[in-house]
């Protein structure tokens, strides 16, 4: 519906698209001294003009004081110039009165469209956060449903395909109503595509299936633009070189005391187990329940149930779901679980995540803690024995194992006992790097990888952590530090999250090329940029202290100076990095007589060098 418009002429005329709704106002006045009787509004291509308000004394006269109002409308069917004629008529005692007014439009045909985003999901968790970026350079291709507008029909189908901007947006346009889309999504190397639909808000969840890459089947109404088919990316975790099989079978009753929590573990890995349960319908009540631990492995007894035949098994049955929480004392990648009894069927519904601490932390399960989850999968099976499910399609790390009797199926006829599960630990980061990206979608990046050089993970760094130039690790990998061009040194935990950061005062013209820690003190190397000469007031090795709570490797905010500081030798010229074990310090050089390692100690006296290997 178009605003009220005075188009008395084609030149006036208002743009409605083809399929809206045009709507035409008629006012009537009497311009005399004289009440007008049997007034009638008529319209030369509507049959309908309906009277809307203005006889205020309900005499059905129009008076000199009056004006009167009547409406109509219509369908825009086509995109030619239409004029419509208003014309009013009435008897002013004997005479005839009458008047007309013309209003024109031009009809347009309305146009659909579709997209937007394809993104990296650095926390996994299936939803655009404000700080994660988007990918750009990636195809994306439509498929249409051609002439019959199904996709079913596969003769006639169409594709196109785009691909997406700078800031990882696409958009398909000129797209039918009716027919039936759907977008394919591509993802970049090394990458699986996050949860799909997670949480209630379709504006930010990813829509590509995790297998496939398809967004679900979409129809657009006329003028329709769909701006909400996204799909989000995560770097995958590597293979963990660790896997152990947690066995959880034993000798308990079939029924005792709700809420007990049973201990497992294997190698380095411990895990404590409990059992909830939840009515199937409102108001979808959460208790815990007995856990026990069979031949089979743990079954659940919850509070309708008294343990007798299989109702001590994840179950289903009687109006609830069984939930089987696994608290780990470390985050762990799970990749089977033995179904060790099984009667009837074994659906199960697996969620994966990460808490703070949840083996010192005992959690009590609700649906918003499962809707806090990252990941979540339903595991299907047509046999009725024995299985070991494969689950955690997209190997997520977590220390939150949640195991259910599945609870979409309509059946309600599943009853197993867990035996064990596959827990696997990622390999420990040896090495920190950090990149000043320039390749569109990817960002800056701190990767982390394994002694080998197995690549363990990367995360994106803080948007302000701009041109980064070196990176830090303790030697238990479990915080990071970035310094940048800008003298500014961002502080992580081990998965990306920022923990602080602080200025560096360094003199003007030092430019940071990179950083190192003991994990008491803090080393910045600056350089000049030049390869063939040196500024010794620039290129050297500057301490940040840290004998004081929040200073030197303890800092996270505020501005620090340097307790002291060395010229490089002559000879290292164009740092480009430092690392330290706290008693002696490397810096490496890119200099254009050839690229060393220089070793000083603490103070700046050169113990050695050497020339790194010509390919390096």
């Amino acid at each position: 519906i178009t605003p009220d418009v005075d188009a008395d002429t084609a030149a006036t005329a208002l743009q409605i698209p083809v399929g809206g709704k045009a709507v035409f106002t008629y006012i009537v006045t009497n311009t005399s001294t004289a009440e007008i009787s049997n007034v009638t509004v008529t319209d030369n291509r509507l049959a309908s003009v309906t009277y809307v308000s203005g006889d205020t004394d309900n005499d059905g006269r129009l008076d000199p004081s009056e004006t009167w109002r009547y409406t109509a409308q219509e369908i825009v069917t086509s995109s030619a110039l239409t004029t419509n004629i208003g014309t009013v008529t009435g008897t002013a005692g004997t005479i005839a009165v009458t008047d007309n007014d013309a209003a024109n439009y031009n009809g347009s045909a309305q146009t659909q469209s579709l997209g937007d985003f394809i993104w990296l999901d650095s926390n996994a968790n299936g939803k655009q956060d404000s700080t994660e970026a988007g990918f750009g350079g990636l195809t994306v291709t439509l498929l249409g449903g051609g002439t019959d507008g199904l996709l079913s029909t596969l003769g006639d189908n169409t594709t196109v395909s785009t691909t997406t901007d700078v800031n990882g947006l696409y958009q398909f346009t000129g797209l039918k109503s009716g027919v039936q889309y759907q977008v394919q999504f591509t993802k970049p190397s090394g990458t699986v595509f996050t949860t799909r639909d997670a949480g209630a808000d379709d504006t930010i969840d990813s829509d590509a299936d995790t297998t496939t890459g398809r967004s679900q089947i979409v129809t657009l109404n006329p003028g329709q633009n769909n701006p909400t088919l996204d799909a989000g990316v995560y770097f995958m975790n590597p293979e963990p070189t660790l896997c152990t099989d947690i066995t959880t079978t034993g000798n308990s009753a079939t029924s005792g005391t709700a809420g007990n929590i049973l201990s497992f573990g294997s190698g380095n890995i411990a895990v404590k187990a409990s059992a909830f349960s939840r009515t199937t319908v409102s108001p979808f009540t959460w208790n815990t329940a007995f856990l026990g631990s069979y031949a089979g492995g743990l079954g659940v007894t919850d509070g309708s149930e008294s343990g007798a035949g299989d109702t001590h098994t994840v179950d289903n049955a009687g109006g609830r779901n069984n939930y089987v929480l696994f608290e780990f004392s470390q985050p762990v990648l799970i990749d089977k679980a033995l179904l060790g009894y099984v009667s009837g069927d074994s659906d199960i519904t697996v969620w994966i995540g990460t808490k703070n601490d949840p083996f010192t932390n005992h959690l009590s399960l609700s649906d918003s803690l499962l809707s806090s989850l990252s990941f979540t999968e339903d595991n299907s099976t047509t046999l009725t024995t024995t299985r070991t499910a494969d689950i955690n399609a997209n190997g997520i790390v977590g220390n939150i194992l949640i195991i259910a009797a599945q609870t979409s199926d309509a059946n309600l006829n599943d009853y197993f006992k867990i035996g064990s599960l596959k827990a696997c630990t990622p390999s420990k980061s040896k090495f920190f790097v950090v990149n000043d990206s320039t390749t569109t979608g990817v960002g800056d990046r701190t990767y982390e990888y394994a002694t080998g050089g197995t690549a363990d993970e990367n995360y994106l760094l803080n948007s302000a952590n701009t041109a980064p130039r070196g990176a830090a690790a303790t030697s238990a990998g479990d915080k990071v530090w970035v310094v940048d061009a800008n003298s500014k040194v961002y502080v992580y935990n081990n998965s990306g999250g920022l923990l602080g950061s602080w200025t560096a005062t360094l003199p003007t013209g030092s430019a940071p090329e990179g950083i190192s820690t003991n994990g008491t003190d803090v080393w910045i190397v600056t350089s000049d940029g030049n390869a063939t000469g040196r500024n010794t007031a620039t290129e050297k090795v500057f301490r940040f202290s840290g004998a004081t709570a929040g200073t030197g490797a303890s800092r996270l905010s505020g501005t620090q100076s340097p307790v002291s500081s060395f010229a490089l030798n002559t000879s290292n010229l164009n740092p480009k990095d430092i690392v330290t074990d706290g008693t002696s310090l490397w810096v490496v050089n890119d200099a254009a007589s050839g690229d060393r390692v220089f070793k000083y100690d603490l103070a700046g006296t050169m113990l050695s060098n050497w020339v790194i290997d010509a390919a390096n």
